[in-house]
């Protein structure tokens, strides 16, 4: 219990240091700060893989942030704190990261995560498929077949026998055990 409630000061005091050093100034008749509300979605993803309504309830119910906005209210005011705020933050975090860790070294693997079936591999619009040739680009291939070269995008379910469309995460973690989730996004059908 200590641990968390040193996290959940730990990220406030980061965030409210972090938006005054940025120059940014709330709306005096604002219910929540914009630390505040940078807080509960930080909380959310450090304590409650990433569910922002028992974050919210949480923070509210053990006296944190006793003005709490309703779950409407609040994701209103968490899409409109800017994407730069958000990817500034991030940076500063990086570079305090890569200060610590002097070494540099990072233990790197993959991911598949299914993205959609075969049938709709050429339609996808979220992760669009690399162009490939008409001749070996067959979405119609029946469950015994196996894809065609160019294909390295797509997976296959052995107890189902069916292909599908995929992407690969990359987590990293250092030697002292410090994880980075995700890394990145992996290309659509790179493979890298």
């Amino acid at each position: 219990m200590q641990e968390q409630v040193r996290q959940i000061l730990s990220i406030y005091c980061l965030c409210d240091d972090f938006l005054q050093a940025w120059g940014h100034q709330d709306v005096p008749q604002a219910k929540m700060t914009t630390a505040q509300v940078m807080t509960v979605a930080l909380v959310a993803v450090t304590l409650f893989h990433g569910n922002h309504e028992r974050s919210r309830c949480f923070l509210k119910e053990h006296g944190y942030i006793p003005k709490m906005l309703s779950q409407g209210a609040f994701n209103r005011r968490l899409h409109e704190v800017p994407e730069a705020v958000w990817q500034a933050l991030f940076k500063v975090l990086a570079d305090v990261h890569k200060q610590l860790n002097q070494s540099q070294e990072y233990a790197v693997d993959s991911l598949p995560v299914p993205v959609c079936d075969n049938i709709r591999i050429r339609r996808c619009r979220l992760y669009p498929c690399p162009k490939t040739d008409k001749k070996t680009d067959k979405t119609d291939q029946k469950p015994d077949k196996k894809p065609q070269a160019g294909e390295g995008f797509r997976g296959y379910i052995a107890s189902k026998k069916r292909y599908f469309g995929l992407i690969f995460l990359r987590p990293q973690s250092s030697p002292a055990g410090d994880d980075d989730w995700p890394a990145g996004r992996g290309d659509a059908g790179s493979g890298q």
